[in-house]
């Protein structure tokens, strides 16, 4: 019984707010148990003299952490109901972008900046094999000459798009011949040197061709993406 009167007196404390939050719920979690609760109710009966006070007190407070349990419960329900609506607008927003990023001009470009090389399988290097791929001298040795092969063309334009001029690194790039093996990059790199220069509706012609004659390029792929985006960066590009 002494134990029993330990609790009977922890509920008076919970009467008069004299508990804390973990005795609290604690006491509420035992005063749940129906056989529990009419010991307690019992015990405080033969302590006050079968005086009908007490029970009547720990009946409304039964209700009370009725109440407050439901209040509780209500509460975690509010919370993880918005914590997974947040949840699945990220969801929705993540698969209606495909999982991915969004492309912005600033990555396009960063991610793509062609290697300057005079060495190129299946292609003739003779006329630059010995060049230094230092831009100054790309540009002093190449730039106004004419009967340049597909290997000095490409050498150049690379160049000319790695110093971000697209109008000179365009120029350069249509000059290699479409039997090229590398006719896949000049094709990618001549759409993105259009989309620099503003002239979106060449680019987009440049870049259905690539995806239509050359279908199992990685540069096709990159095509493809682009193209999806090209909406969203043009609007970034008349915004600068």
């Amino acid at each position: 019984m002494s134990r029993d009167l330990k609790t009977y007196n922890l509920l008076l404390d919970y009467l008069s707010g004299k508990l804390g939050e973990e005795e609290k719920l604690a006491l509420e979690k035992l005063w749940a148990d129906p056989d529990k609760r009419s010991e307690l109710l019992e015990t405080g009966a033969i302590e006050h003299g079968g005086d009908t006070y007490y029970k009547e007190k720990f009946d409304a407070l039964h209700q009370q952490m009725k109440v407050q349990k439901s209040r509780r419960t209500r509460f975690i329900w509010m919370v993880g109901a918005a914590a997974a609506a947040v949840m699945l607008v990220f969801w929705l927003m993540n698969f209606l972008s495909g999982g991915k990023e969004q492309l912005t001009l600033e990555t396009l470009y960063a991610e793509n900046n062609p290697e300057a090389t005079v060495t190129v399988r299946g292609e003739d290097t003779s006329l630059c094999m010995n060049l230094s791929i230092d831009p100054d001298v790309v540009i002093k040795e190449l730039s106004g000459r004419s009967g340049l092969n597909n290997v000095c063309n490409r050498l150049l334009a690379v160049t000319y798009f790695n110093l971000k001029d697209y109008q000179n690194s365009y120029a350069t790039w249509i000059k290699i011949d479409t039997n090229a093996i590398f006719i896949d990059e000049a094709l990618w790199y001549q759409s993105l040197s259009l989309l620099a220069l503003k002239r979106y509706d060449q680019s987009e012609i440049v870049l259905d061709s690539l995806i239509s004659s050359i279908p199992l390029s990685s540069f096709t792929d990159k095509a493809k993406e682009l193209k999806e985006n090209l909406p969203d960066l043009i609007k970034e590009s008349e915004s600068k």
